[in-house]
């Protein structure tokens, strides 16, 4: 049976029926939303540590909301509201990044700017799952 890789690196079996597939990709890219939103998470949960203890870390989410990113974005016009959440994420000058580019000069964060950080990429993660939900459905 053949079988498409998605951006989280999970394969999708493909199927007749083409509903039953857009379906299942969409449980998939909503289950890779989630799982990015918690690894953000909990790596700026660690902001309070030394960068360098986390550096490697950083860089592997980095491309992961990358790959998200240019995989919603070439997906086209009617799947720009998510692509643009995705965006905002990627963005070297939105706030996950600044705070990643902040906790690499810095050396560290302080827990209140880790807890703005945290409020504001849980809301564009809820916003994208809240979208790819809705694709799934």
């Amino acid at each position: 049976m053949r079988s498409i890789r998605i951006p989280n690196g999970k394969s999708l079996p493909l199927r007749p029926g083409a509903g039953r597939i857009h379906a299942l990709l969409g449980l998939l890219l909503f289950a890779n939303a989630t799982d990015l939103q918690v690894a953000t998470l909990a790596l700026l949960d660690q902001g309070t540590d030394a960068y360098a203890d986390h550096a490697p870390q950083v860089d592997a989410l980095r491309l992961e909301i990358a790959q998200a990113y240019e995989y919603e974005h070439r997906k086209g016009k009617l799947n720009e509201e998510t692509a643009g959440q995705w965006a905002k994420l990627n963005d070297k000058g939105g706030a996950l990044q600044h705070t990643f580019e902040l906790w690499k000069s810095s050396g560290r964060l302080g827990q209140t700017f880790i807890d703005e950080a945290r409020r504001k990429a849980s809301e564009l993660f809820d916003e994208i799952i809240r979208l790819e939900r809705a694709k799934a459905s």
